[in-house]
């Protein structure tokens, strides 16, 4: 594995290890596996319809068929690979429908984490929100775009973990598959991440100052600015959405 792929999975906190052999930490192998084809999927190095051949897995990554197997069961449960039989197996393609679910969900979850917010964040809270948005501006700085999409949703999964809500995030990551893609592809076709950071920063400026006025239309632009982009999206990449 290369030291990109490590460095995701240890951002994402992966499970990685399953004990000590000799005094070092063993790696699970199926994990960093299903680990980067999840990464690889989610950032549409693997495109959406694109057919995933078993033995070229596992003549890439040095597995026998049945663990490779268990991996992509893993991911078809997760909504990112679709089994045909007598075909093979292939990426999901993105899902307008579920995209927009996931949207109408996250602007009402999340309006309600941050109007709770409004009224019991510690100054704590609020010097550990800062130091996110200041690693996201140096991520920016710096270019690292993949910093920073791992920054923006550690952003809002401290919103929901601070206001008692870690479960309501925990069920928006099961059900992303879509929605992700989605969102990498309209960020891809726009580019424009310093949008993304202003309204980070106007987010927590709201909750601070108790304005709870602003909360849901600042959340309408944020989570539901890329909507705007489907219809150019499904005009130019009709091949990665479902019909």
């Amino acid at each position: 594995m290369n030291l990109a792929v490590l460095t995701y999975i240890y951002r994402k906190g992966y499970n990685i290890y399953t004990g000590l052999l000799e005094g070092k930490l063993v790696l699970n192998t199926k994990e960093l596996i299903y680990s980067e084809l999840l990464s690889e999927i989610v950032k549409l190095k693997i495109k959406p319809g694109e057919f995933i051949k078993e033995n070229d897995l596992s003549l890439r990554f040095k597995i026998s068929r049945t663990p490779l197997r268990e991996i992509l069961k893993r991911l078809e449960a997760e909504g990112y690979l679709t089994v045909l039989p007598r075909h093979g197996t292939k990426v999901t393609l993105i899902d307008p429908i579920s995209v927009r679910q996931m949207l109408e969900m996250r602007i009402q979850l999340e309006t309600k984490v941050q109007k709770d917010l409004i009224f019991n964040l510690t100054l704590k809270d609020i010097e550990t929100l800062g130091e996110c948005l200041k690693s996201q501006e140096t991520a920016l700085t710096d270019k690292d775009i993949e910093l920073f999409w791992e920054l923006d949703n550690q952003f809002h999964e401290r919103l929901f973990s601070l206001a008692g809500k870690s479960l309501w995030w925990d069920i928006i990551r099961k059900y992303e598959a879509h929605y992700m893609r989605y969102r990498r592809l309209a960020m891809a076709d726009d580019n424009n991440f310093e949008l993304l950071y202003i309204h980070h920063k106007n987010i927590l400026k709201s909750i601070t100052e108790r304005k709870i006025e602003e909360i849901e239309p600042q959340l309408l632009s944020h989570v539901g600015f890329c909507t705007e982009k489907m219809p150019v999206l499904l005009y130019k990449y009709p091949e990665y959405f479902k019909k």
